[in-house]
C-alpha cells in the first residue's frame, strides 16, 4: 500500500464513518508516524518475549562499522533502535592467517565492573565486552579500534507528499515518503490511524474497505 492509497482509505473511512470532511496531510503524516511506530512496538514485545524475529522486524534489521574512541566508547547509529550483537575482527599475528571473525560479547551495566576487573574472564582483543549505556556502547579493552554493529533501526517517517492545486493538496509522490515496514502491517497502520481519529471501526471493517478501495481503483 502507498502513503497515497492509505490516505484514500483513512480519509474515505472517517467520511463514512463520522463525516470528517477533508483530512489535512499534515495531520495524516502526523498519526502515521506513530501508527507505524506503535506496530514496530508491537513487534518488539514479540522479539522480546519469544525471541522470534518477525518479517516487520527484519525489515529494520541494519548493519554498521562504528569507531570506538581512546575512551572505549562507541556512539550509537543516529537511527539506533535496538541492539542486536556486536563483532570484530581479530589478527593473531600470525604471517599469512586470514583475521578471524569475533563476537563482542554484550554484558549488563551490572556485570560490567565484575567482569572487567576479572582476573580470569578479562576481556581481551579475542574475547572483547561492550555494554550500553545512555547514548554510547563501551568496550574493553578501549583501543579495540572499530567494531561491527548489528541493530534494528528507526523506520524512516512516512510522509504524504503534496502540491496545491487550486489550493487543494494534490498526492505528489517525488515528495512522499512510503512506508518502510513491509505491506503486510499497512492495513494494520491504517487501523491505529483511524483509532488516533477518533474512529470507532474494527479490523476486519477496515480491510473490507481497503478491498473496495482497491476494487474501485481497478
Amino acid at each position: 500500500m502507498t502513503i497515497n492509497e492509505a490516505y484514500k482509505l483513512v480519509t474515505d473511512i472517517g467520511n463514512k464513518q463520522q463525516g470528517i470532511g477533508f483530512l489535512t496531510p499534515e495531520i495524516f503524516n502526523t498519526y502515521a508516524d506513530r501508527a507505524q511506530m506503535q506496530v514496530v512496538q508491537e513487534h518488539l514485545k514479540v522479539l522480546d518475549q519469544t525471541q522470534q524475529c518477525t518479517d516487520i522486524m527484519k525489515s529494520l534489521f541494519k548493519e554498521a562499522i562504528i569507531n570506538v574512541n581512546f575512551q572505549g566508547w562507541a556512539d550509537y547509529p543516529d537511527d539506533y533502535l535496538r541492539f542486536g550483537s556486536m563483532r570484530k575482527y581479530w589478527y593473531s599475528g600470525e604471517i599469512g592467517e586470514d583475521p578471524l571473525e569475533v563476537p563482542v560479547e554484550e554484558v549488563t551495566n551490572a556485570m560490567w565492573g565484575e567482569r572487567v576487573s576479572s582476573q580470569l574472564r578479562k576481556p581481551t582483543y579475542r574475547f572483547p565486552v561492550c555494554t550500553m549505556a545512555m547514548d554510547y556502547f563501551e568496550c574493553m579493552p578501549k583501543n579495540i579500534g572499530s567494531v561491527i554493529l548489528d541493530y534494528y533501526g528507526y523506520p524512516v517517517p512516512p510522509k504524504y507528499g503534496y502540491v496545491l492545486v487550486n489550493n487543494r493538496p494534490v498526492y505528489d509522490p517525488a515528495t512522499s515518503v512510503q512506508f518502510t515496514i513491509p505491506d503486510e502491517a499497512h492495513n494494520e497502520i491504517c487501523f491505529h490511524i483511524c483509532s488516533y481519529l477518533g474512529m470507532t471501526i474494527t479490523m476486519p471493517m477496515l480491510v473490507q474497505y481497503a478491498d473496495q478501495q482497491a476494487q474501485a481503483n481497478h
